[in-house]
């Protein structure tokens, strides 16, 4: 229909509008099973007829309400609720001076709002666009009502202006979400949204508050460049896909709280102003916050990165200094925040995320990166030290007993009266030296462990496994007190 038609068949009402639309429909159908509809799908997912038979469908079953040439007023309130459109229709350029329903209406084809202008409020509740839906370059004077709809083409709000809230909660977003340079400067609320693919946000700006709790990004979500000018939350959000905040201003509270991001979450070069959450959060990949400026230091309470690192270098042989870099910003954002367990952290995994993808097995730093992670897990580690420093009191004392010399009748009372065997005496002297510290190690128990095992003169070898434990000694007793310090917050 052209637009003299679609306004005359739409002042009859909505039960001769939906009589013509199922017709309609009934059309297409038959069209269908005689084999006699011929459409190629264009990838934005606009139907195109191939045959005179098809596009005469088209043509009929096109609602032309207002259009950028010949745009329509509708100065009164205006409800299509529960309305079908079974073609695309057009309202491009249309002024809604009166509130505007379309609540439960469902869109076949594409419904074309472009540069429309809504003076009070919108209500599309739980309405069905089984087409794109344009509203690009659209204004919103009033609430924009979208909770509960269903977009299953893509979804065009680029350039969209909406004055007071807009309310998308629990919608669901089957096709591209697109809301470029989007204007929000009431209310946004998100809450519970389900985007199945890409969905836009770059450049938006979001002068109200923003909510965003509980919404699931199953696809990438960029809203690089995007400015939020109120408190923002992503509280338990859910980013399957690429979640790109670069460049983001954040001038208020921002809450990340438990949101899971399960693959490369990027605040590069973010700016944020006041108070940002990010506890319970997890995070798949290191995320990337290089470059990014925090005013307050963010709270990184029970934050979690899953990322394994690439425990082989490529074949290629190629430095990778990326990952390096995220922790080492990370490291930063936790002494900023006095954030004494996660500096740690973020230190140990940098250096080892250095050591993986960075150094090669020819470098003596990947060597003594790999000593220093074997030895303490890069400091964090009480155990590990501790249980290197018994074994080490463990095989010197069965070297020791190894070069033990026999006993003669004097040395063997003494040693009795001591240790009561050479076997004893050998741990004894290996414990002792264990020790290092003077007054711990007694250098009377030395002196007679010395005695007993080799009487007068002490063989070369033992000398030598002796400074050795003592070297060894001394680097685990100092890696033993790092894990203390770092696992108790000592400074």
């Amino acid at each position: 229909m052209n637009q003299e038609e679609t306004l005359a068949l739409w002042k009859q009402g909505k039960e001769a509008w939906n009589a013509w639309a199922e017709k309609m429909l009934a059309e297409r159908k038959a069209l269908e099973n005689k084999g006699e509809w011929d459409v190629i799908v264009e990838p934005w997912g606009e139907e195109k007829p191939q045959d005179e038979t098809t596009e005469k469908w088209f043509k009929d079953a096109r609602a032309v309400f207002s259009s950028t040439e010949t745009p329509h007023v509708f100065l009164e309130a205006t409800s299509f609720e529960g309305w079908l459109f079974p073609s695309i229709s057009e309202w491009n350029a249309a002024t809604f001076k009166g509130g505007a329903r379309f609540i439960s209406a469902t869109f076949k084809g594409i419904a074309q709002f472009g540069s429309a202008t809504f003076k009070r409020d919108a209500l599309f509740r739980d309405t069905i666009f089984e087409g794109d839906a344009w509203f690009r370059d659209a204004t919103f004077e009033g609430d924009a009502w979208f909770r509960d709809a269903t977009f299953e083409g893509t979804a065009w709000f680029r350039d969209a202006t909406f004055e007071r809230i807009a309310n998308f909660s629990s919608s669901t977003f089957e096709g591209v979400a697109r809301f470029h340079s989007a204007t929000f400067e009431g209310g946004a609320q998100f809450t519970r949204v389900t985007f199945e693919r890409d969905t836009w946000f770059i450049s938006a700006t979001f002068k109200g508050i923003s909510q965003f709790s509980r919404a699931t990004f199953k696809r990438d979500a960029l809203l690089s460049s995007a400015t939020f000018e109120d408190a923002t939350w992503f509280h338990r959000a859910t980013f399957e896909g690429d979640a790109g905040f670069s460049n983001v201003c954040f001038e208020k509270p921002t809450q990340f709280s438990d949101a899971r991001f399960n693959t490369d979450a990027s605040f590069n070069a973010a700016q944020i102003k006041q108070a940002f959450d990010l506890s319970g959060a997890r995070f798949k990949e290191v995320p990337d916050f290089r470059q990014t400026h925090c005013e307050e230091a963010p709270l990184l309470d029970d934050v979690h990165i899953d990322s394994t690192i690439v425990k082989q270098r490529k074949p290629s042989d190629k430095t990778n200094f990326a990952v390096t870099a995220k922790y080492r910003a990370l490291k930063r954002l936790a002494i900023q925040g006095h954030d004494h367990k996660h500096e740690v952290e973020f230190f140990a995994e940098e250096l080892k995320s250095r050591r993986l993808m960075v150094y090669t097995q020819r470098d003596p730093s990947w060597w003594l990166s790999f000593i220093f992670d074997e030895l303490s897990d890069y400091g964090r580690s009480i155990a590990r030290p501790l249980m290197y420093w018994l074994g080490v009191i463990m095989l010197s004392a069965v070297h020791y007993i190894a070069m033990a010399t026999p006993l003669d009748p004097y040395r063997a009372t003494e040693c009795l009266a001591g240790a009561g065997s050479q076997v004893n005496t050998a741990y004894q002297l290996a414990f002792a030296k264990g020790l290092l510290v003077p007054g711990l190690a007694d250098r009377t128990i030395v002196t007679q462990a010395y005695d007993c095992l080799f009487g007068d003169i002490i063989p070369g070898s033992a000398a030598v496994v002796a400074g050795i434990q003592t070297l060894l000694s001394a680097i685990l007793l100092f890696l033993l007190l790092l894990g203390i310090r770092n696992r108790f917050k000592l400074k």
